[in-house]
């Protein structure tokens, strides 16, 4: 048996795409992959693969592993290429080979090559990150907000088929104690008089702009039109997104949310306020948006929440004031530096769920 781990070419991809959905037993199209990994705003992923060669009948890919380029940018306004990896899959007769490693330290040199500085993600299996060399400090947490607790329950118990009789009990119960939870937002029903929000199409570069001038040696995600062109108007996940704008009378903009439902479900996807705000002007316009949201008919709303700094901190801490439950199961995020002249530090990056494709 003899491993060969090389770049994939654009005519081979089609072999990926049909690897991972034998492993995983999914009917993942070819035309979201496409949009996954060839159509992405910075450029196409980098994607390696293990072959099989002593199979000489067909092409015997055992092992895929890629890198999505994404630009962030810092504070003071300067962008740096990262890469965000993904499909990371050995075929389970195959391991125990060091496939693994030998895909991501080819990954590792590509990148190099493409100029990423860093390369990052999430993942629920960390230790085999941390040998590569990769940084682990925090993990994401699930946010709930319920509106309907037995819808909620359904769509929740639904999201692991193997879930037991007492799986399904506790399930339950959290859908009822993040009912009674939310009945905290109940006093910032009424949104401030100097405050309105209107629907907006995403015109604003606000990461690049507005975002956070009062913060140093932040990293953000870059969304200029590209991005959003691709994350949010041509997203293949059937997420609906809406740009809540709040502006003063005088039309200054003071916060940004960017919400989304997909199926039964609602999403508050980012936060941003672009001025200093109280405390209770946050919940206000927080609360207004779960407004929206239920008044789209969602029993359930989630936020993946992260607090690695004082950003995100105070972005969790805003959520379970109102009436947010916070669950505590998630994927740590993963980091690793591919330039020693950069040495930007994960907890430094104000992430939130637009760095993911919109499943998570």
């Amino acid at each position: 048996m003899t491993i060969e781990v090389r770049l994939l070419m654009n005519e081979e991809l089609t072999h990926a795409n049909d690897f991972f959905n034998k492993i995983y037993k999914l009917h993942r199209a070819y035309e979201h992959f496409k949009w996954e990994f060839l159509d992405c705003p910075a450029g196409s992923a980098i994607y390696v693969a293990a072959i099989d060669t002593s199979i000489k009948t067909k092409m015997k890919i055992v092992g895929i592993q890629c890198a999505i380029p994404l630009l962030m940018i810092t504070s003071e306004g300067q962008q740096i290429l990262t890469a965000k990896s993904e499909d990371t899959l050995v075929d389970p007769e195959y391991r125990g080979q060091d496939i693994f490693n030998k895909m991501y330290n080819l990954l590792f040199e590509e990148c190099k090559k493409a100029g990423i500085k860093y390369i990052w993600g999430f993942t629920p299996a960390y230790k085999p990150f941390i040998k590569l060399g990769f940084k682990l400090n925090f993990k994401s947490a699930q946010l709930l907000y319920v509106n309907k607790p037995i819808a909620a329950y359904h769509y929740l118990s639904s999201l692991n088929p193997k879930n037991k009789l007492i799986d399904k009990v506790k399930i339950l119960g959290l859908s009822f104690l993040s009912k009674l939870n939310s009945f905290k937002s109940m006093p910032f029903s009424k949104l401030f008089d100097e405050i309105n929000y209107k629907l907006e199409n995403f015109e604003l570069e606000i990461v690049s702009k507005t975002l956070f001038k009062e913060n140093t040696n932040q990293l953000f995600l870059y969304e200029d039109r590209e991005y959003f062109n691709w994350r949010i108007f041509k997203n293949i996940h059937n997420n609906n997104y809406k740009n809540l704008v709040f502006r003063t009378p005088d039309n200054k903009c003071v916060a940004d949310v960017i919400i989304n439902t997909r199926g039964t479900v609602g999403y508050i996807e980012q936060i941003i306020f672009t001025e200093i705000l109280s405390e209770k002007s946050k919940k206000a316009i927080i609360k207004q948006c779960l407004n929206v949201l239920t008044n789209l008919g969602v029993p359930i709303i989630r936020f993946l929440g992260f607090e690695a700094n004082s950003i995100n901190q105070s972005e969790v801490k805003l959520l379970i004031d109102i009436g947010f439950y916070k669950v505590t199961r998630g994927n740590w995020f993963v980091w690793k530096s591919l330039d020693n002249n950069f040495n930007h530090e994960p907890e430094n990056i104000v992430l939130n769920r637009l760095f993911t494709q919109g499943i998570m």
